[in-house]
């Protein structure tokens, strides 16, 4: 279990959590029409896990 430290919602399509160890978890909404979201490992954008 990862502590959640703070979260702040720069403009109204993102979210963002931050958490212990410097972790943060951005959640982008980009479509009008879905409710989904892919998460990436940084540097690989090529493998996605869609949610």
């Amino acid at each position: 279990m990862i502590e959640v430290l703070s979260y702040a919602v720069p403009h109204d399509r993102l979210l963002e959590i931050h958490f212990a160890g410097g972790l943060v978890l951005q959640l982008h909404d980009d479509s009008d029409q879905f409710e989904s979201m892919q998460i990436h490992l940084r540097g690989r954008a090529n493998d996605p896990i869609v949610v």
